[in-house]
């Protein structure tokens, strides 16, 4: 059942990201930082914020297979590799969200570095994976 819940979770937030994602694209283009919150430092955190939550989501379902029986020792190994995999990613969209928080002039920047930095997540797996 919590895994379900996770699923469930993670798919309404993937419904969310095209709306959340047009919003930080029409609106998050300001000034704002941490000490002056503007309308596009608020879109920006909220849309950051959505991608926080998701990895997250995604990292507890792979902790919840680690707990499961059925998990061979092989596929273990996969899944440890997955969680290091996104937690290193969760660390650098810990970065862009500070640099975002911290400085005006890194508002807008990040939302090329947010597909870039999924994509690389993925790639780096893959490429984990195909050694294993």
């Amino acid at each position: 059942m919590p895994q379900i819940l996770l699923a469930f979770l993670c798919l309404l937030t993937i419904v969310l990201f095209p709306k959340l994602a047009d919003i930080a694209v029409l609106h998050g283009d300001g000034a704002g930082s941490f000490s002056r919150w503007t309308p596009a430092q608020v879109a920006n955190t909220i849309f950051l914020g959505t991608l926080f939550f998701f990895d997250g989501l995604c990292l507890l379902f792979a902790l919840s297979l680690l707990g499961r029986r059925h998990v061979s020792f092989g596929r273990r190994r996969l899944v440890r590799l997955t969680i290091a995999t996104h937690g290193a990613g969760l660390l650098f969209l810990l970065l862009l969200a500070g640099f975002e928080l911290l400085f005006e002039w890194f508002n807008n920047q990040y939302l090329l570095l947010v597909p870039i930095t999924l994509l690389l997540e993925e790639m780096s797996l893959a490429w984990w994976v195909s050694f294993a």
